[in-house]
């Protein structure tokens, strides 16, 4: 594991102290030929550059959504090394042979390197819009205009992948080419898959979780766009009941695993995450949960680029992965069977 979950974590809920705006009350993005570029973006701040940039720099998960509407970023910064021999889910479609990569810790880039590649614009997605910019973050806000599209509170998935198209729109993009329109159709029919499957078992409690040798974290829907997106379909997600400092996860022991009885587990697919099956071996209240006994464990792409080309596969996926999956029988036995979980 490149660096523990439990500092990644607490790492992510220091940026994200303050609730994110809610991204429909944004306005809409502006580019212009005479008098420059601007983009208003979800900070509600309008940023603007000479004329519209053409070399970007971005966190991998920006460029990833950018890549999917034909826009290659020139940098990266976030993990972009491949995983088990596949691409890194974090950063999608991203080529990491045509990118220079400034670092793959989140929140951190090699600022000399960054402005080497002299940017015209930097993407970051954030979980907290109103946040102020880190140190990190001002530092590289002084090479080249940085944009920032929410991927956390108040956000959903498919208003997140549409702030990316709008940016993209304002770089010069046709939104209305067969293949983006046919990116937005497949993700679209992927969403009615998903809400299909959820009609069909209203009563299947799921809970999107990152394992860790330490502890189990549970998220908090409403906190992540693709959650958020998931819950508005209809999957029955847990909402944590006391999430650490009110922010974005609840921390369980492991002797606290069965906190919430739980149909079926979304596992984080990152990197950093502990997988279920070295859990399993490990962790003798995590193998005896339900749902881990039943099998009933599917991906959870955390942090994937939020495209419609990309997130149509993770949807599609998801409904695959679901499609076996209903409501456990329980009996009040072991360690995994609360009434009124």
């Amino acid at each position: 594991m490149a660096r523990p979950i439990r500092s990644v974590l607490a790492c992510l809920a220091a940026l994200l102290v303050l609730a994110g705006a809610a991204c429909a009350s944004t306005p809409p993005p502006v580019a212009e030929t005479q008098q420059g570029w601007s983009f208003v973006d979800d900070r509600g701040q309008t940023v603007t550059a000479p004329e519209v940039p053409k070399r970007i720099v971005a966190y991998t998960s920006s460029a990833g959504a950018l890549w999917d509407l034909g826009i290659k970023a020139v940098g990266t910064f976030g993990p972009l090394s491949p995983v088990d021999g596949k691409p890194n889910p974090q950063s999608g479609n991203v080529d990491p042979a045509a990118v220079t990569n400034l670092g793959e810790e989140y929140g951190q880039a090699d600022i000399e390197k960054l402005a080497t590649l002299a940017p015209d614009l930097i993407v970051y997605g954030t979980w907290s819009p109103e946040a102020e910019l880190t140190d990190e973050e001002k530092k590289m806000a002084e090479i080249a205009p940085m944009v920032k599209i929410n991927h956390g509170k108040g956000a959903t998935l498919d208003r997140t992948i549409a702030r990316y198209a709008e940016l993209a729109a304002s770089l010069g993009v046709d939104l209305g080419s067969p293949e983006i329109t046919k990116d937005k159709a497949d993700f679209e029919a992927a969403s009615n898959r998903l809400r299909d499957w959820a009609t069909s078992k209203p009563d299947v409690r799921i809970a999107a979780v990152a394992l860790d040798p330490q502890m189990m974290y549970i998220a908090v829907p409403k906190d992540n766009a693709d959650l958020a997106y998931y819950a508005s379909l209809g999957l029955g997600l847990v909402a944590p009941e006391n999430p650490n400092n009110g922010e974005f996860w609840e921390y369980l022991s492991w002797e606290n695993a069965d906190k919430y009885a739980l149909d079926v587990i979304m596992w984080d697919t990152r990197s950093q995450a502990a997988k279920p099956d070295q859990i399993t071996k490990d962790k003798p209240s995590f193998a005896k949960l339900p749902s881990v006994e039943a099998g009933q464990l599917v991906r959870w792409d955390y942090v994937s680029p939020p495209s419609y080309k990309l997130q149509s596969v993770i949807l599609n996926t998801l409904a695959d992965e679901l499609a076996p999956t209903g409501k456990l029988t329980r009996e009040p036995k072991g360690c995994c069977g609360r009434p009124g979980s």
